[in-house]
């Protein structure tokens, strides 16, 4: 998908508005943004295997920007770091990863909204478009970032819930109970820990030690 001039326009205002460095390095990883208060750095990592002609698309690139605006704007946009006392910690960042993603990317994405909205509205109709094949397909699937996708389908009129799937309807409810508009810690904490309470946990935000405090339900 080509960007338009709009998204180049919205890059090069964030990145004026922003005061933290912002640096790209290679990694074995998707990509992805980490915002660090103590350094005052974004650095935002992209595949390896991603080839020297465009490795981050512009609206992609636009999106971890997203990030680090409010990362300087609200400390649990930056770094997530967890504490749970008695839990095994591998397994928990597990089941932690996917919902702290989504709802970072729940906030990010109305940002682009405003920013570059034709470019954004066409790259939520494109996932909204592969997650509905995907649960034509086959409807058993785990929901993942589906939620999120048909969510943001919902919630910008997008797209409806395919009418077979009733069961989509309480996935997506948690998103649209928090407005995306209000990027606030109390929203983010709201919309985390329902995220997280079908996978039996809670956290609560700590100030002194600026990571999430995590324990059992």
């Amino acid at each position: 998908m080509k960007s338009s001039k709009s998204v180049r326009q919205a890059i090069r205002q964030v990145e004026s508005s922003l005061t933290w460095q912002v640096v790209t390095v290679r990694h074995d990883k998707p990509l992805d943004i980490v915002s660090d208060p103590t350094t005052r750095m974004h650095t935002i990592r992209f595949d390896q295997e991603d080839g020297p002609a465009g490795p981050i698309r512009e609206i992609e690139y636009l999106h971890e920007l997203g990030h680090a605006w409010l990362a300087e704007r609200e400390p649990v946009f930056c770094v997530h770091h967890f504490i749970a006392p008695g839990c095994d910690m591998s397994v928990v960042l597990q089941t932690l990863s996917d919902p702290v993603r989504m709802t970072a990317d729940w906030f990010v994405d109305d940002l682009l909204m405003k920013w570059a909205p034709a470019a954004e509205t066409a790259e939520i109709e494109e996932h909204v478009h592969l997650v509905r094949r995907t649960l034509y397909g086959d409807p058993t699937l785990a929901p993942g970032d589906m939620s999120l996708v048909l969510a943001q389908g919902v919630y910008y009129n997008i797209a409806s819930l395919p009418s077979n799937l009733h069961n989509l309807q309480e996935l997506i409810l948690p998103f649209l109970s928090v407005p995306p508009r209000k990027p606030s810690r109390d929203n983010f904490s709201r919309l985390f820990n329902s995220l997280l309470s079908p996978r039996g946990l809670s956290a609560k935000w700590s100030d002194p030690a600026s990571a999430w405090l995590v324990s059992n339900l």
